[in-house]
């Protein structure tokens, strides 16, 4: 009976918590346009730490940064995340939605920019019931103590 109770919770957090990762996202797109944008150019990021077998270095990183039109005007928005190779090849596509009050408002259809923090999500949920099963598991082959009372 435990496994099923820690089933319904585990799910309802679950839920519950990608709910509230994806709930501004959700909205945004809703009231958003989406369009295909290209990677313009480059900016210079900050500098980040990437590691190695032999240790950790510092290495300065590219942002990307992207054009699109919205009613006949151009827009270029820096995007809010960098790597070391520049995340995307110079002139490549990415769908993005806008806000279209305000087109420099701008949320991009990619894994750093939309899915990253679902992702860590789940892979930390996915921590959490392979480590909690084999518990459950051996609670549930315990004799119960109600049946010596």
């Amino acid at each position: 009976m435990e496994i099923k109770k820690f089933a319904l919770i585990y799910l309802n957090f679950l839920v519950i918590g990608l709910l509230a990762l994806s709930f501004q996202d959700i909205l945004f797109i809703y009231n958003s346009e989406s369009q295909v944008a290209k990677v313009h150019h480059f900016a210079k990021g900050p500098e980040q730490k990437f590691y190695k077998m032999g240790g950790s270095y510092i290495e300065k990183t590219l942002t990307p940064v992207i054009q699109y039109s919205s009613g006949g005007v151009q827009f270029s928005k820096e995007l809010s995340y960098s790597c070391k190779d520049g995340c995307h090849k110079l002139g490549s596509s990415l769908t993005i939605f806008y806000n279209k009050e305000n087109p420099s408002q701008v949320l991009v259809s990619s894994f750093e920019g939309f899915w990253k923090e679902k992702v860590y999500f789940l892979i930390i949920m996915a921590i959490l019931l392979v480590t909690a099963l084999p518990y459950l598991y051996y609670i549930s082959k315990q004799p119960s103590s109600e049946s010596n009372g």
